[in-house]
């Protein structure tokens, strides 16, 4: 049986940038090209609102980040790439996990941390601080073994 590996980009701006591309495309395409993966990339448009409040840009956004993982050489016949909005256990077992995870632990996150650095605390939205949940559900709901990411992702 194939080891599975997962990877997402979070639509958040016109571009990509060359973290994205060795924190995420590149270690995909090696993956997919290997024949020892089954390989697994999706467009985090849940994530992207933790940042972004326009449906419209969120859309143009994905397209982009879409176009980009074309570009750089993510092959659709050997990466599965999705719309992880489109399939509903992504926010239902974030929540779930978001009613079993003490706060203690979520503030400890470097995603709330750097919020925190950033914005006062009353600017920073209850999915900014639960981030970190949305994105162990990711791995989680599809039994991932490997989860390519940048390093400012490594918590």
């Amino acid at each position: 049986m194939k080891k599975r590996i997962l990877t997402w980009l979070k639509p958040t701006g016109e571009h990509l940038h060359i973290g994205n591309y060795f924190g995420a495309i590149e270690p995909i395409i090696r993956a997919q090209n290997s024949g020892q993966y089954d390989v697994y990339m999706f467009l985090a448009k849940l994530h992207s609102l933790t940042a972004v409040h326009n449906a419209e840009k969120i859309h143009s956004y994905s397209i982009n980040a879409l176009k980009m993982y074309l570009a750089c050489g993510i092959d659709p016949t050997k990466t599965l790439i999705y719309n992880q909005a489109d399939i509903p256990a992504h926010a239902e077992c974030g929540r779930i996990l978001g009613c079993i995870t003490n706060m203690g632990t979520m503030e400890r996150m470097h995603a709330y941390k750097d919020a925190v650095a950033k914005w006062k605390a009353n600017e920073i939205s209850v999915w900014v601080f639960s981030y970190p949940i949305l994105m162990a559900w990711d791995i989680l709901l599809y039994d991932v073994q490997e989860v390519p990411v940048g390093k400012d992702q490594k918590q």
